[in-house]
C-alpha cells in the first residue's frame, strides 16, 4: 500500500484532526457537515488517489464522518483505540495530542500493512 494514499484520522465529540501524506501534513476540522465539507474539499484529498482514510473507534463520535466518507467513495477502516495506544508506546511517543494520535493511526496502516484494523478493506 503506497502511505501517500493513507488518510489517519482522530476525532473526538466536537472536532477531528486529520493527518496526511508521509510529510505528515496536519489539518483540525469541526465534527459536523461544515467539518466533512472541509476536509472533502481540501486539494490533497481531491487530486490524490486516496486508498484509505483510517479512523480510531471513538464511540458514537466518528460515525457521521464513517458515513460521509463511505458515500462519497472512500474506503474506510476503524482501528481499535488500543492499538493506537499500544503503538504509540511501543513507539516511545510519551505525550498524547490529537494530532499525533492521527499520526499514530496513519503510521499504523503504514508499518503494519493493515492488521488490526475493523471495517473497510485493506
Amino acid at each position: 500500500m503506497n502511505m501517500e494514499t493513507v488518510i489517519g484520522i482522530d476525532v473526538a465529540k466536537k472536532s477531528f484532526d486529520v493527518c496526511i501524506s508521509d510529510n505528515s501534513d496536519t489539518f483540525h476540522f469541526e465534527n459536523s457537515a461544515k467539518g466533512f465539507d472541509e476536509l472533502l474539499n481540501l486539494d490533497s484529498v481531491r487530486k490524490q488517489q486516496i486508498s484509505l482514510f483510517v479512523i480510531e473507534a471513538t464511540g458514537n463520535y466518528h460515525r457521521a464522518l464513517v458515513d460521509v466518507l463511505e458515500l462519497n467513495g472512500f474506503a474506510v477502516a476503524v482501528v481499535n483505540p488500543r492499538l493506537i495506544k499500544n503503538f504509540s508506546r511501543a513507539l516511545g511517543i510519551r505525550s498524547k495530542t490529537d494530532i499525533q494520535d492521527a499520526r499514530v493511526i496513519r503510521e499504523i496502516v503504514v508499518i503494519s500493512g493493515g492488521r488490526g484494523l475493523y471495517g473497510g478493506p485493506i
